[in-house]
């Protein structure tokens, strides 16, 4: 018998050990955020760490995974503890759900070209560009001003942002690949 996440373009299987491993680093993810909220004093630039923390971790669990669903199971399980804990906005977290939704898409699409990207720095590092793009699109210029009414301005100031969580984001992928494939050598 076959599940949804065992058909069509995600056909690897995920397992029991996958989702621990995903819940792991959620919660990880998750404990994190108390440290970037001790730092509201700086807000917006806080929420650079909120994107590093986000693409570490992401990163980190994927390489360990080694599927292309994994970012997209980490991101809801991120955030579902982040609605169940923190008490989120619904609404806000049905958005922060696609964070994994293209970098999973990369991640296939790579594998379709008979690339492993979970142990090429590149291929992780694009993954992480892009899932530190769709977080600072999704985060702050969605979620900001729809959701918690704070909106960005000048326009300028929110581009700024963008390409400086980017950055970080990248940086924090990167780093957070290295740290799982050093657990994954561990456990193999």
């Amino acid at each position: 018998m076959t599940t949804a996440l065992q058909t069509g373009a995600f056909s690897k299987r995920i397992t029991a050990v996958d989702l621990v491993t995903l819940a792991v680093f959620a919660a990880i993810y998750r404990a994190c955020w108390y440290f970037w909220h001790a730092l509201n004093f700086v807000f917006p630039f806080n929420q650079l760490l909120a994107v590093f923390f986000m693409v570490f971790f992401t990163m980190a669990a994927v390489v360990i995974i080694r599927k292309p669903i994994a970012p997209i199971l980490f991101a809801i399980g991120a955030m579902t503890i982040n609605l169940v804990i923190q008490g989120e906005m619904l609404g806000a977290t049905l958005v922060y759900f696609t964070w994994g939704l293209l970098p999973g898409l990369y991640l296939y699409l790579r594998e379709k070209a008979g690339a492993d990207p979970y142990i090429n720095i590149l291929d992780m590092g694009i993954c992480s560009l892009i899932l530190a793009i769709v977080w600072g699109i999704t985060n702050l210029a969605i979620v900001f001003p729809v959701f918690f009414g704070v909106a960005f301005t000048p326009f300028s100031f929110l581009l700024m942002l963008m390409a400086l969580g980017a950055v970080v984001g990248t940086i924090g992928g990167v780093l957070g690949t290295m740290l799982g494939n050093k657990i994954k050598g561990l456990i193999n």
